[in-house]
């Protein structure tokens, strides 16, 4: 399989955010964790194979790095932007903020994109969660959950999102 198509700086950061503090992580968790954040059933399986070529049922870091041929010093794809405010953790802040930047590449209509991130928002993490896109002025007072907040700066627009609290 070749794996020029995926992005290898994603599936760390997806694995970053299962993984926080272990070793390694269970396959399992993570092909579900792919899945979940959009790859297809069998794409998720190929790459698991490749991650973990001797079925140890474990992954880890540095599997990704070789399946992927990626080295960890030239992440960049989070360099560019500028947190404006967040409770989120850092892992989970990344995955959200990959899935805004991925979605804005495809050149879609806001209206999309903005769909999209909030369905697969959904899938991953429960909730009804509320997005939105700023290229001017915008005032807000929401209530969310904690640690589900995020509001960033990329090129000339604010991306923000969070999970809806209730009152």
């Amino acid at each position: 399989m070749d794996t020029a198509s995926y992005n290898a700086e994603k599936l760390i950061h997806f694995y970053d955010e299962l993984r926080e503090d272990k070793a390694k992580l269970s396959t399992s968790v993570y092909y579900d964790h792919l899945v979940k954040w959009g790859t297809s059933p069998e794409k998720a399986t190929s790459l698991i194979r490749m991650m973990d070529p001797k079925n140890t049922g474990y992954i880890t870091r540095n599997g990704i790095c070789r399946t992927m041929n990626f080295n960890l010093q030239s992440l960049r794809a989070l360099k560019d932007i500028e947190i404006i405010k967040t409770d989120m953790s850092p892992s989970k802040r990344d995955s959200v903020a990959l899935l805004f930047l991925e979605l804005a590449s495809r050149n879609v209509k806001k209206e999309s994109m903005l769909r999209q991130l909030k369905e697969r928002l959904e899938i991953v993490y429960g909730g009804d969660w509320s997005c939105f896109i700023s290229d001017g002025h915008y005032w807000s007072i929401c209530i969310h959950n904690p640690g589900t907040n995020l509001v960033f700066k990329y090129r000339d627009h604010i991306y923000g999102a969070f999970e809806a609290g209730k009152l």
